[in-house]
């Protein structure tokens, strides 16, 4: 990814055991109602599907019932498509995100215990379950949404191809912003369960978006100056969806990232979770987020 790289790759899945993120340091829960509650879920493995898209499916089962229970209303699961038309058949690969009602938001969890279960259906014959019991912690949120302010984001294409060379040979990412109001902006790249913060970062600082007038990520300006995101795959992957998430805050609130010892100017990643503990600190109406799916696939 140029000279930008260590800012700007999106990371891998977390392993299961760094799922659950710890707190944030400096962020209090305080003036939060939070709760707790375990919940049981089971998803079929069944057609493509493997023992991880089991699991992560699960897992956002959990999440989304926790709310449910501890909220009193219903969660909606948004699903991210990106469509590729191969060889005259189209191809559909959904990316889910979990959209948690007004109410309340999961905002960690640790998974008591998981297992696979297989079960015999006269008319189905043997099938295979994942099932895994979770104790949720979900808190409520603040305030009510303005529909009022609101925050779009596009990008300049769905799909985007690792040439397998030098990461300079590979597709070019850039996203295209636009707030109804003047707000702060903060951009996460998301892959599997884990993200990262690709704006504010070392080259590119905090930035305020002007109402109505739309911003290309990385600028015309900043790309000129040899900043790019590109798409990027490990040695061992050959595809990979991914997320691009815009929060939109009225006022500048600072994402609290960890610090790398090794290269403080690399960008770490940390789990969805940390996302939500934030966001809920942040009033409904004083925030505004959007997401752009897509696809890397290698060339």
């Amino acid at each position: 990814m140029s000279r930008a790289s260590g800012m700007v790759r999106t990371a891998q899945a977390l392993t299961a055991a760094m799922l659950v993120a710890a707190p944030l340091l400096g962020q209090s829960s305080a003036r939060q109602a939070v709760d707790t509650v375990t919940i049981t879920e089971r998803v079929l493995v069944a057609g493509d599907a493997t023992p991880a898209d089991a699991k992560r499916q699960a897992i956002e089962k959990a999440l989304g019932e926790a709310v449910r229970r501890l909220s009193g209303v219903r969660v909606q699961a948004t699903q991210l498509g990106v469509d590729e038309d191969r060889d005259g058949r189209v191809r559909d690969s959904f990316l889910s995100v979990v959209q948690l009602d007004a109410a309340g938001r999961a905002t960690d969890y640790r998974i008591l215990d998981e297992r696979f279960v297989s079960e015999r259906h006269a008319k189905l014959g043997t099938q295979l379950y994942f099932e895994l019991r979770a104790l949720v912690t979900v808190a409520a949120e603040r305030g009510a949404v303005d529909p009022a302010f609101a925050v779009a984001v596009t990008l300049n294409d769905a799909l985007f191809f690792d040439s397998g060379g030098s990461v300079e040979g590979n597709d070019e990412l850039i996203a295209t912003i636009t707030s109804t109001e003047p707000a702060s902006l903060t951009v996460f790249g998301i892959s599997g369960d884990s993200a990262q913060v690709l704006l504010p970062n070392a080259l590119m600082p905090a930035h305020r978006t002007t109402a109505g007038r739309s911003m290309e990520l990385p600028s015309r300006e900043w790309r000129d100056r040899g900043v790019h995101f590109r798409a990027a795959l490990g040695p061992q992957e050959k595809a990979r969806r991914e997320l691009l998430m815009v929060v939109a805050t009225r006022s500048p609130v600072v994402f609290p990232v960890p610090s790398s010892p090794a290269d403080p100017a690399a960008a770490p990643s940390f789990s969805l979770m940390a996302i939500q503990r934030w966001l809920v600190t942040i009033p409904l109406d004083q925030r505004a987020v959007a997401f752009a799916a897509y696809e890397v696939r290698r060339k």
